[in-house]
Parts: C-alpha cells; structure tokens; sequence
C-alpha cells in the first residue's frame, strides 16, 4: 500500500469511528480576550489576532475606535497578521462592567447532572434542595419529559456550609480554626470523620485558613452523647460513604468489601435507586475475606452479576467453579472484593496517620480486573474529510493544510501508548471526541451521557472548550490533562486540572539554580530590550544571584594586561572590562598581582547602552554569561550579531529566555559561537535505544515520521504518563504524583500543586549547542 493510500485509509477510519453532525466550519467570530493586563500604568486587553481578522473588526468587538488601536499599536497601521498581539484599551466603564459580569457568573454558578432512568424534575430539585423554576431558568426550553442521559444545570446553592441532600440540623457546631489545627485533629476532637466534616462544608480542603468557621456535623447535647455510649455494638462500629454521581449499591459494596444485604439491614429502606448526596452507613470489617456473598433472589445471568459489581466475568467463574452462566434464584455467588482491614483501637490512631502521611502509595497494587474510561477530546475537524472522500484518488500534498491533519500525530501517538497499556494488562475504554473551538461542538460533547463516567480526560486542546469541559469534569471528580497551553489561570481554582506544558515564570528558579551550579565565577550581564519588559524577572534573577553568590574575585594582572596588549593592536587605546577602565602602566607594573572586581550581576538596558553599553561592561580577563530577556525576534537576532563581534576577543556564553527555543532552525553558526542555551519544554534524544525503538514502531505503524511540531511525542508522553499513573495508584492517582517518575520521549514531568488550585508541570529542559549538536543539561 502507498502512503497516499494509507493516509487515506487512516483518514476514512476516522470518519467511521468519530461522526461529526456540524456544517463546514467558516471563519470564526472575533472573540474578546480575557487576559487583561497593566503596562506601563495602562491597562490593556492583550488580543491575539486570528487569520481573517482586521483593525476596524477587531476595534468594533472590543468598542473603541482605530485610532485607539493605532495609537497603542503603532505597528498596526500597516495591517495585522496572525499571532501578532495588540493592546487594546480597557475603559474604567469596562472594569466595571467586567467586574458586575464576574458577580453574575458567581451568582449563577451551577454544576452537571446526568439524568437517570425515571428521573422526574420534582424529584431533581427535590434532591438537590433547589427550586424546579431556578432549573428551568438556567435551562431553557427544559421540559418536564426528561430523557435519560439528558444533562441539565442545577444552580449551586449560596447557603455556605450546607451540604446537598443533607437536612439543617440543629446537631451542628461551629468550630474557628486556630493555628497549627489540622482536619484530622478537628475531627478527632468532635468524634467525628474527616469526611463527615467535608460533605458539611462544600469546597473545604486540607488547607485550612485560621480564623475560618467551619460546620461540625452530629454534635448534640453531652447527656444525649453520654447516652449514646449504650448504643450497639455494630452501630458504634461504623462510619458513613456519601453518593457521588456514578455509583451504584452493589459497586459500593464491593469496594468497601461488604454485602449488598449487609448494607441494607444498616440502612433500613436502602434499596437499588440512589441519590447523591445519600448517606450511606458502612459497618466496619469483622473479618478479612477476599468476597463477599451475593444471593440471586430471582434468575440472573452471570455476566449481568459482573456488570453490576463492574469486576471481570473470568474472575467471578474463578471463584465459583462450576457456577453456569443463568444462575437460578437464592443462589450464593461469590464476589471477588479487595480484603478489608480490621479496625485497629482508636489509640493507635496516631500512629496509622504517620504511616499514610508518609507513603500514601506504598500498598497500592496494579487492579488488574478494573476498567477504566479514557475521554480524549481532540480537534479532528472531520466536517472538512467530506470532500476528500468522496474522490477516488487524492494527492496527500495538495492537502497539508487542512486543520483536518494539524493534530493527528497527537492522536496516533496516543494510541501507541494506550497499546502499550493493554499489553501490560490495563483494561481500558477509549472515547475519542471531535472538539475544537465552536460552541456547538462543546455542547454536544457534554451531553454524551457516558461522559461522567470517565476516569480521566485528556483536552480539550483550546482553552475555552477546556474551560467548560474542566467544570464539568470538577462536578463529576474527574482528572483532566490541558495538553498544550502555557498560561497558568488554566489551573486556578481547578484541582483536577492537571496542565502538561511548564509555566514561562519558573524558568527564573531555574535558570538561578543552573547558574550557581556551574557559573560560580563567570561575569553575568542581563540584557533586555525595554525599560518595562521584563522587568520584575531580572531584578528577581539579579537579586537572587547577588545574595547567593560570592561579592567579589580576584582576577591575574597578566590575564588584564594581555586583554589591553590584544586591543591595543586593533586600534583600541580605552579598554574597558566590567564596565571599569584599565590603566595599563598601573597593571603592567603590578604584573605578578591580582585585581579585585566585583562580582555581582549586572544589567544593560539595549536601547538605552546599545552596542558602547554591551562592549563597556562585558569583562575582558574572564567567561562572561549573558543572559538576554526577550520574545522578539527583531531583538533576538541583533543581539545574537552584536554578541558574536564581541565574542572574536572575548569568551561569552549567551542564554535566551523565555522564548528563544525557535532558534535553534536558524543562525546555527551564531548560536554555536556563543555556547547558546535556551529553555524548552521538549528535548528527544535520538541516541536513546528506548526512544530510537519507539520512532521505529511509529513508522512501521503509521508509515510517517514522527513530527514534535504535529504533537506526536506530545499524545505518547500524556497517555503513557497518565495510563501508568491510573494503572498504578487508580482513580485518586493525584495523592501519589511526588514520588511518581516514568521514562518518557521528550520531556520530564515534575507536577506541583498549590490548593485549592489544580496541578502544574514545572520542569524545563535546558538545551546547549555543543558544535552543531544540542544537548541537554540536566537540571
């Protein structure tokens, strides 16, 4: 088969298997920006113009006029292009208005839900303590004939403290945090789960701020609880689940190792149709068996038994040999569950705390039998394939640009990975979902009704999909990876958001760190372009570097003497080194001593010193290291010129950040002069056997190179990292992220969470030219 043909024939599967109802897409409507920020004490929409887009259409979306955008975007006067960002002015009427538009969102705030069989409205509102008109306000045109599977809004409720499906009850306390108290302390002291204390107070974490009041839950007059003491047994022997969207009775038997008739004689009236929200009573373990019993009380077939308890139908016949595949009423079958612990006394409390803080992972084992859903929500732009196949023969280069192709390597290198997962004995379901941009795709993606069922989804890839999705997935605890943005609000107030590209901001820590290690005596030189950009990074990679780093060194009279002799001899009389005049017959006198020069990092401003500023402060007698602050290209290349005339009689080493990484392509020979070192989020190294044997499956497979800039080392990576990390710990991976580490092919993640927000990875590969070869420092 030809490439053509095969590329084809992938491109047909596609359509089969991944249906788009959309119309051709047209060109997208101008959408105002959210990023907002202050330059130079004026603040500014920062808009990033789209192919198609014009000055006077951008002006009348944001309300000002062409002139505003000429005047704050000089450059716009020629015209715009794509990617090119503009300031636009943002009025004091805007903030107003943007500010009464972030109070409504807050006001109409709502999450999911799913309808289930037989579900009536009465009955959702019921559940949810809401009223059936506030539904219907935030859903319009919802009717009382629910369908299941429908997904509708239910606004969130503005009492603080009160959980959803709980009753007020006057058995709560208030309880104010004071320092140094923790959750597990709090609860310990009322007699009560830490649990217990989160369903009473929505949105509360471990982090806990002092002064905050917090609700305790099933506190009641001292006589009453003295009395409770004479209760049962088995009723103080046991603690309480709460229902989350998804789960089933006999699910939440099997997972706490407890049988289905067990449950309902501790929860008189329990019976199959759940609600979240619903307290549950789970007694506590009275014996370690690896089942527990379900008994038929009318025919039922085998492989619907394994369905309910979500294990393999393999493992149930296992456990029951002879067992057939209808089993009659009142028959005993065994459930195959993950044996219970035996409640150790409450004095040993303390201990078992310890033990869980500091290897919350250490127990976990692969569950070989779980099935996990994967939702991968990827821009395929299938609604442009219908052209294409329609014909009988295509010639592939003719069609390189269609958006159609832009993120297929992302897509297949996944699936290299989820193989990869299969062999190893993971279960997994793969729910792969046409999503770009356009609303319509959105929506119809979040009304999937297998959509809260996932265990993880990865994208959507643009970041207002992603917004919605990521609500959606907060409302159903569901782990979801951003593939591809850099910029931080992603995370904020997310904390199943889990952002797979390092942020820009970290790259100073590790530059600083870099520095220290290897530079301990180099001449540091900051260099930027403007006054205002960039500023607050460099006076924070000076500072740090000041403080830590030795005041002053010794540098020979010989070295400097040699500097001036050489300069001397290109018509140079004034040699400057450090910014400091050298006075020849002084040094050539003193020959066998040293002079002390301050050691402390300096900064040049570019269009203010110029080439007489970098030449001036440059040190003539020892290695110089220049860091360069700059996105613009304009900027990046002049520099790298002026820096290679300086580096023809002096040793310098340049490092770009934070957006250098596209120069590697261009300028080799400059780039190599100066020891060139650059910040990226990828580094492939082609001399690794594993990554060598893994480019080679991917041509046997898909007959194509790999490409970084098609995203497929990126789809590899994610899957296999995330795969690894579901199979491993399960479903609450997130707990066992620190101590997690994982070959991957171009890239290290190292993710980092601050609550309430979501995670973050934060390392950078630090790249070097050695020759025409880049290589990357370990950092």
């Amino acid at each position: 088969m030809t490439r053509n043909n095969f590329i084809i024939t992938i491109i047909a599967f596609f359509f089969l298997i991944i249906t788009s109802e959309l119309p051709a897409q047209t060109n997208p409507n101008i959408i105002k920006s959210e990023i907002i920020e202050t330059i130079d004490s004026t603040t500014y929409y920062l808009h990033f113009v789209k192919d198609g887009e014009s000055v006077f259409a951008i002006a009348k979306v944001y309300g000002v006029s062409v002139n505003d955008v000429f005047k704050h975007n000089p450059e716009s006067r020629t015209g715009v292009h794509a990617g090119q960002v503009l300031k636009i002015p943002f009025e004091q009427k805007e903030k107003t208005r943007a500010k009464d538009e972030t109070t409504l969102r807050k006001d109409e705030d709502f999450f999911y839900h799913i309808v289930k069989p037989h579900e009536t409205l009465y009955g959702i509102s019921k559940g949810y303590r809401v009223e059936i008109e506030d539904v219907k306000r935030i859903n319009p045109g919802l009717t009382e004939n629910l369908k299941e599977g429908q997904m509708i809004k239910i606004p969130a409720l503005k009492k603080p403290g009160i959980s959803y499906f709980e009753e007020e009850s006057d058995e709560t306390k208030l309880h104010t945090i004071v320092q140094g108290e923790t959750l597990y302390g709090i609860a310990k002291e009322y007699n009560v789960s830490i649990g217990e204390i989160k369903n009473a107070n929505p949105g509360l974490t471990g982090v806990l701020s002092v002064g905050t009041s917090i609700l305790i839950p099933n506190q009641i007059e001292k006589e009453t609880a003295n009395a409770s003491e004479n209760k049962s047994e088995a009723a103080d022997s046991s603690k309480y689940h709460i229902v989350v969207a998804g789960e089933t009775l006999f699910r939440i038997a099997k997972n706490y190792a407890v049988s289905v008739d067990t449950l309902k004689k501790h929860n008189p009236g329990l019976n199959d149709a759940l609600y979240i929200g619903q307290k549950i009573v789970i007694p506590d373990a009275t014996d370690s068996r690896n089942y527990i019993v379900h008994v038929t009380h009318e025919k039922e077939k085998l492989n619907k038994i394994a369905k309910k308890y979500d294990v393999s139908l393999s493992r149930i016949q296992s456990m029951n040999p002879g067992l057939k595949k209808k089993v009659p009423g009142g028959q005993q079958v065994r459930i195959p569950v993950q044996p219970r612990k035996i409640e150790q006394p409450k004095d040993d409390l303390d201990n078992d705390k310890e033990v869980i803080a500091e290897n919350p992972c250490g127990d976990l084992q692969m569950d070989k039998e779980a099935v996990y859903n994967i939702a991968l929500m990827i821009p395929l732009f299938l609604e442009e394939l219908d052209s294409l196949l329609v014909k009988d023969r295509v010639d592939i280069s003719e069609q390189k640009d269609l958006l159609s192709f832009r993120f297929i390597q992302f897509y297949e290198g996944l699936l290299m990975a989820v193989d990869s997962m299969r062999n190893q004995g993971m279960n997994l379901n793969l729910f792969v979902y046409d999503v770009d941009n356009t609303p319509e795709k959105i929506n119809k993606v979040l009304r999937a009704s297998e959509l809260g069922g996932m265990d993880l989804i990865i994208g959507p890839f643009y970041s207002t999909g992603f917004k919605q999705v990521a609500k959606f997935a907060e409302t159903f605890n569901i782990k979801i990876v951003n593939p591809l943005t850099y910029r931080e609000e992603i995370i904020v107030n997310q904390p199943n958001v889990f952002k797979v590209r390092p942020p820009y901001s970290t790259q100073a820590d590790q530059l600083v760190d870099h520095i220290l290690k290897k530079y301990p005596l180099h001449h540091i030189l900051l260099v930027r372009h403007y006054k205002y950009k960039y500023q607050s990074e460099a006076s924070y990679i000076k500072n740090r570097l000041n403080s830590e780093r030795k005041k002053g060194v010794f540098i020979s009279n010989k070295s400097l003497y040699d500097a001036i002799k050489s300069h001397e001899e290109k018509g140079v009389n004034n040699v400057y080194s450090e910014n400091t005049l050298l006075d020849k017959q002084y040094i050539k006198s003193h020959i066998d001593d040293s002079t002390w020069f301050n050691n402390t990092a300096k900064e040049i401003l570019y269009s203010a010193d110029s080439l007489r500023g970098l030449s001036r402060n440059i040190s003539r007698a020892r290695p110089n290291l220049v860091i360069a602050l700059s996105n613009k290209r304009v900027f990046q290349y002049d520099l790298l010129s002026q820096f290679n005339k300086l580096a023809e009689d002096n040793s310098i080493s340049l490092v770009g950040i934070p957006k250098w990484d596209e120069l590697e392509k261009q300028e080799a020979a400059h780039l190599i002069n100066l020891n060139f070192q650059y910040f990226s989020p990828s580094f492939i190294d082609y001399s690794d056997k594993l990554n060598q044997e893994w480019i080679r499956e991917f041509r046997d497979t898909y007959h194509t190179e790999p490409s970084e800039s098609k995203y497929a080392f990126d789809g590899f990576d994610i899957g296999w990292y995330f795969l690894n990390a579901l199979y491993r710990y399960g479903r609450d991976f997130e707990n066992c992220i620190p101590g997690f580490d994982i070959h991957l092919i171009q890239t290290h993640f190292d993710f980092e969470q601050n609550p309430p927000n979501g995670f973050q990875n934060t390392h950078w590969n630090l790249l070097r030219y050695n020759g025409y070869k880049v290589v990357n420092d370990k950092l």
